[in-house]
């Protein structure tokens, strides 16, 4: 009888062991599945969040290449699409770097609260790139942002042909004009211009 409950005893005192075993390492096994769980959903956040910030910047050179004024506006008449006018702007004979900046305004409200981007440039003789335009509901943002993505396009654009009727105006009713290459602008290639856009979240 003795012997029976020393072996009930040594039993019962090796399962309160192990049930005291299995008590400690349950908040250590609760902790490694919480932390894989937390890493992988914030990974997963952090791998949307910077495809939503390149789709902005996708979208927003889209916007330059593919639009121009007068498809927002009909104020506007300008058919020339927007990367065009920022190249004149920005490598015509006389550059006009505040034309460019607000050119490139019109991406403003493509962008939401929270983001903020900097348009720049750079040709084939630039070593640095040139801002054309940085924007911000927030400025600190700029220096203070989670996610930063940039997207790059290359651009270039074939000035249009013009004939400048007012120096001659004895041409306006002349099929063909004795002094046409004085009043005449040919067409000229600007460029390749290498845009890029900096979006920060």
């Amino acid at each position: 009888m003795d012997l029976k409950q020393a072996g009930n005893s040594k039993r019962n005192s090796k399962a309160f062991i192990f049930t005291t075993d299995a008590f400690f390492a349950l908040p250590l096994v609760i902790l490694a599945i919480s932390t894989f769980v937390a890493f992988s959903v914030t990974l997963r956040d952090n791998i949307t969040m910077q495809e939503y910030a390149y789709m902005l910047a996708k979208d927003a050179l889209n916007t330059f290449i593919d639009a121009s004024p007068s498809q927002i506006s009909d104020q506007h008449i300008e058919k020339l699409s927007f990367a065009y006018l920022i190249i004149n702007y920005t490598s015509g004979s006389d550059p006009c770097n505040e034309c460019a900046n607000e050119t490139a305004s019109v991406i403003d409200d493509l962008f939401p609260l929270s983001a903020a981007y900097i348009l720049e440039y750079k040709n084939v003789t630039d070593t640095q790139w040139k801002t054309i335009r940085a924007y911000a509901n927030n400025q600190d943002k700029f220096s203070r942002y989670t996610i930063q993505v940039s997207s790059i396009r290359v651009v270039s654009a074939v000035s249009d042909w013009s004939i400048d009727y007012r120096n001659a105006s004895e041409c306006r009713s002349q099929v063909v004009c004795g002094i046409a290459s004085s009043i005449y602008e040919e067409a000229r290639i600007m460029g390749p211009i290498v845009f890029r856009i900096r979006v920060f979240l």
